[in-house]
């Protein structure tokens, strides 16, 4: 039985190895980037072999766009079998704590804990 399954960052490294294996698998793949254009091309490879992918365009730094994004798919799918939260940001890590600015912390704190959260509530709505 296939899958539906919303991996957010999935347009390259891990997220996009999994999307790989899950349109291998049978499963449909939601693409959720906020590369719109890159999206594009990751689901049209995902389907060049027959795979079954969409894009949603989601940016985690932008909670309208997550809220819409969940409604979205609540309207379309009713439910997500699976989440993958991927997607996050990575500073230059060469960086000591004390010399890191607050503003890149900030956009760090909001992607990778704040949007992850704001995504996982907002699925966790669809069911």
């Amino acid at each position: 039985m296939s899958k539906s399954v919303l991996i957010t960052g999935a347009t390259r490294g891990i997220g996009l190895a999994l999307a790989q294996k899950y349109v291998e698998d049978g499963d449909l793949v939601l693409v959720g980037t906020r590369d719109l254009n890159r999206g594009l091309d990751v689901v049209d490879e995902l389907r060049a072999d027959g795979g079954q992918a969409r894009l949603l365009q989601i940016d985690l730094m932008d909670h309208g766009s997550v809220m819409q994004a969940g409604q979205w798919i609540g309207e379309q799918f009713g439910k997500l079998n699976l989440l993958i939260n991927n997607a996050g940001v990575f500073d230059d890590h060469d960086i000591q704590a004390s010399h890191e600015d607050s503003e890149s912390l900030h956009q760090t704190f909001d992607v990778n804990v704040l949007g992850t959260y704001l995504v996982t509530q907002q699925i966790k709505g669809c069911r």
